[in-house]
């Protein structure tokens, strides 16, 4: 039950029910009438895959689950039955005997993923996570609904945000119109940023004065030698000897730095 698999009919058209959306919204499974706090880790129309701490059940074994969306008050209750346990804090159920109110309810709740409202594992960081703990989480979100929040998000979402890999994520992320300028010299520190990234943080007029951020740039190791030269132009020979003192700076760069510090160019 893999997020993003499917099974296809003879046409190529998916079959009802087997496309399976990546989630990240709050569950609770009821066994033996204790319930149980889990997460979604994807659901279709057939069934979920939860993750958590959940109780030891058996292949078959009837189970009821709730599951709700963050945001709102959108809540499906369904009975269902074990389908598989992947491993101990991993289990897949199908849903059982679902009626057209259900039915519309599971809808609604597949909605609001595909809109990019059930980003759960962000909420769900406690302060001080590590970066390991960040990224599992944004792996939970799915790259487009990552690229709308990096594009808008606040500025607890845009310091999760950052810690991202994925090239669009950190463009949407450039380009936010709230980047404030801690936030944007942070960025440009990140390994992951590609030269897309670095020329649209390079031509954006709110950063054109600030030297920490032109030197952050010149020396980043994937800066192309032209757009180095052009930031570094205009530099005082102060902020080119800091320049030197970056780590993975370029040979070619390093150079025409010690030509501007030595011939004045």
């Amino acid at each position: 039950m893999s997020a993003g698999s499917r099974r296809d009919k003879p046409n190529g058209r998916p079959s009802r029910g087997s496309t399976r959306f990546r989630a990240a919204i709050h569950a609770e499974l009821n066994v033996g009438g204790t319930d149980h706090a889990c997460q979604v880790v994807n659901l279709s129309r057939t069934g979920v895959l939860l993750e958590g701490t959940l109780p030891s059940v058996s292949i078959g074994d009837r189970v009821d689950c709730t599951l709700h969306a963050p945001v709102g008050d959108l809540r499906l209750s369904a009975a269902a039955r074990v389908a598989r346990a992947p491993d101990a804090s991993r289990l897949a159920i199908e849903f059982q005997g679902l009626d057209e109110r259900q039915r519309q309810t599971l809808e609604a709740l597949i909605n609001r993923i595909l809109e990019g409202q059930g980003v759960v594992p962000l909420d769900d960081l406690r302060p001080g996570a590590t970066e390991r703990e960040i990224r599992e989480a944004l792996g939970k979100i799915s790259v487009p609904h990552r690229i709308s929040l990096a594009a808008r998000g606040n500025p607890r979402d845009r310091e999760y945000l950052r810690h991202d890999s994925h090239p669009q994520v950190l463009e949407a992320l450039a380009r936010n119109p709230n980047l404030i300028v801690p936030e944007v010299r942070e960025l440009a520190r990140s390994r992951h940023i590609t030269v897309g990234v670095i020329e649209v943080l390079a031509n954006d007029g709110r950063w054109k004065g600030d030297e920490e951020l032109r030197i952050t740039l010149a020396t980043h190791t994937r800066v192309p030698v032209p757009l180095a030269e052009r930031l570094l132009a205009g530099l005082s020979n102060a902020a080119l000897r800091r320049a030197l003192q970056r780590p993975g700076l370029s040979d070619l760069v390093r150079d025409r730095i010690l030509r501007k510090l030595t011939r004045g160019k």
